[in-house]
């Protein structure tokens, strides 16, 4: 149960920030149009859980290999070449990640004594959410690599969508 847990914690954080978003959102036309006294601090908060929602959201579809590709031209390769492509396009999606997940942790650390112009938190937690989604999705793209390397053919075999799940 805790290995399902952990191994779900970028779709459970994403769901719960757009838990988060949907709440904000409601809240803020709730006390705009119906009570005229508008909560300013809806739209933060919403962009904040917003930018979670598409890191983490991003992350679990890395883990599920549900992101955008064309291998039309990768699948009619002979199995090593296959592999050999497979590897290297990895291997710019991981240099990619690393270096934008050394961003988002620069960016993180510089603005720890910023404060947002409403709810007054630190930029550092929002951008610390962002750089951890980045590091989760870099783990992801690792571990592809080592299922590439022991595929026979260069191919990744994920594993099935449980019943229920979108997809």
């Amino acid at each position: 149960m805790l290995r399902r847990g952990a191994a779900n914690l970028d779709l459970g954080v994403a769901c719960l920030a757009l838990v988060v978003v949907v709440i904000s959102v409601a809240w803020g036309v709730l006390t705009r149009y119906v009570v005229s006294q508008p909560a300013v601090w809806t739209t933060e908060l919403s962009s904040i859980a917003f930018a979670w929602v598409v890191f983490f959201g991003a992350a679990a579809a890395m883990r599920r290999g549900m992101h955008i590709a064309i291998p039309i031209f990768v699948d009619m390769l002979p199995a090593t070449a296959r592999k050999a492509a497979t590897l290297l396009a990895l291997a710019l999606v991981i240099g990619f990640l690393g270096y934008t997940f050394y961003l988002a942790g620069l960016l993180s650390a510089q603005s720890f004594n910023r404060p947002s112009p409403v709810l007054r938190i630190s930029f550092a937690y929002v951008y610390a959410g962002i750089a951890a989604a980045l590091f989760l999705m870099l783990v992801h793209a690792v571990l592809q690599v080592f299922a590439v390397w022991r595929s026979p053919d260069g191919t990744i075999a994920y594993p099935p969508q449980e019943a229920g799940e979108a997809g």
